[in-house]
């Protein structure tokens, strides 16, 4: 009897650990589900082109494939496309660093002046030298880009900034706030690329090649815009041109695809043999807290999200937005590529905790032209800080000083949304009738501006 029922109560936590994963199984399926609908949705509202979204859960990968690689010829976009990653090439740039200072090339406290020509001089702070470590986790008190940043085709903005050009600007630039405070920088990180390749004596491509993306086998990933795959960006579902990098193609030159980035974010996580084991693992240690839920390691950002630890990382180009994040706690990681503006870090996010909210999705509406015209004109947020509205045929276009105009789509008579930003612009009359203020929905913000 005694046997019969521990044999029992046996089962029945077999039972209850099965319902247990049976629940699990279906809130991941659920989960998967509304990332996809959501990625079909802003494609069917032309708010997206094409995108492929890459799952790993239970040791099982899964991509989902939706929308086009150009809308000018209709092609269909693969697993196999290759898209712009932006930014996420900043983890390669820090896994490169981290592998020549495990080498003993190079080490984390030394100062940037180390390796630089004579003539070119860092700037400081109180006398506080900017380190490696600085420009790896966005601390070094560089702004964001360089003010001698004048791009003689902005179409492809980066092309023709180079060495002598960034130098230049080290040499005068005086920092405006103290190292060892975050602020992110795409030149601080362009710049750590630089000096890697001063170093090897090798360029970005052949080091990246050579130390990353051969030894992971990620044949379709490079710097170069040559790939069969590629697919082409786009603003606003119209083509752009891709970028070239020169300087700062550690900051944000790579082009891979779903397939490689599996492969890439499986041996961040142990999950596949890499030589670079011990330098990714180096790379996600946390080195400086950002905020409370958020900290950055070497190129990697880590959030806390539904008790766990997201390593993770965006990027965006010129008609491309992507994100890659995974937890080594619960063995999930997920890789979201997309040749178009609209974010996709809600997706992302939202797959590791549902909880995070996903913007739903707008469909444009038909405006009578005379009620767009009524929308016409300057909105005052402060002295100096102003919307511009204006009207080309039926179309509105809005900007904000000196950016440049954006078309805005009706998602309602009076409310309009952006393909371009998740943000949104609400239109309001006065008592007598008259469109006196504009509202911009942006980020859980609510910013008011007056008409002039």
């Amino acid at each position: 009897m005694k046997k019969n029922r521990l044999g029992l109560l046996w089962t029945g936590c077999l039972l209850f650990m099965t319902n247990a994963a049976l629940v699990a199984q279906s809130n991941s399926d659920s989960t998967r589900k509304q990332i996809k609908q959501m990625v079909m949705s802003r494609i069917d509202n032309n708010v997206s082109v094409g995108t492929v979204v890459a799952f790993l859960e239970d040791g099982k990968e899964e991509y989902f494939v939706y929308g086009l690689a150009n809308i000018t010829d209709k092609q269909p976009i693969t697993k196999k496309s290759v898209f712009d990653i932006g930014s996420i090439t900043k983890t390669f740039t820090s896994l490169l660093l981290a592998d020549l200072v495990l080498k003993g090339s190079m080490k984390l406290d030394d100062p940037v002046q180390k390796f630089l020509p004579d003539s070119v001089k860092m700037p400081a702070f109180n006398g506080r030298s900017i380190t490696l470590l600085d420009l790896a986790t966005h601390t070094s008190g560089l702004p964001r880009m360089p003010s001698n940043f004048k791009p003689r085709n902005p179409q492809n903005p980066f092309a023709d900034y180079a060495a002598k050009d960034l130098y230049a600007f080290l040499k005068t630039v005086q920092l405006n706030r103290p190292t060892g405070t975050f602020e992110y920088s795409n030149l601080g990180v362009g710049l750590l690329g630089h000096l890697l390749t001063l170093v090897t004596g090798k360029s970005y491509e052949l080091l990246l090649q050579e130390t990353i993306l051969k030894p992971l086998k990620m044949k379709e990933s490079s710097t170069f815009n040559s790939s069969p795959y590629l697919t082409v960006g786009h603003v606003d579902n119209h083509p752009v041109t891709h970028w070239d990098m020169d300087i700062f193609a550690g900051a944000g030159a790579i082009r891979s695809n779903a397939e490689n980035m599996m492969r890439y974010v499986k041996a961040e996580m142990g999950l596949l043999p890499s030589p670079l084991k011990e330098a990714m693992t180096f790379t996600q240690q946390p080195r400086h807290e950002m905020e409370r839920t958020e900290q950055i390691g070497l190129g990697w950002l880590i959030r806390t999200l539904n008790q766990d630890e997201i390593m993770w990382h965006n990027g965006a180009t010129a008609g491309y937005t992507s994100f890659v994040g995974f937890s080594r706690k619960t063995n999930k990681a997920i890789i979201i590529l997309n040749n178009s503006q609209q974010s996709v870090d809600e997706l992302g996010m939202h797959f590791f905790d549902p909880s995070v909210k996903i913007t739903p999705t707008p469909k444009a509406i038909a405006v009578p032209v005379p009620t767009l015209q009524r929308y016409v004109g300057v909105y005052e947020i402060q002295p100096g800080q102003e919307f511009d509205v204006k009207l080309e045929g039926d179309q509105l276009l809005i900007k904000l000083g000196q950016q440049s105009y954006m078309k805005a789509y009706a998602e309602s008579e009076n409310k309009f949304f952006s393909r371009v930003v998740q943000a949104s612009v609400a239109f309001f009359n006065n008592e007598k009738g008259e469109v006196d203020r504009l509202v911009l929905y942006q980020n859980g913000q609510e910013i008011s501006a007056k008409r002039k």
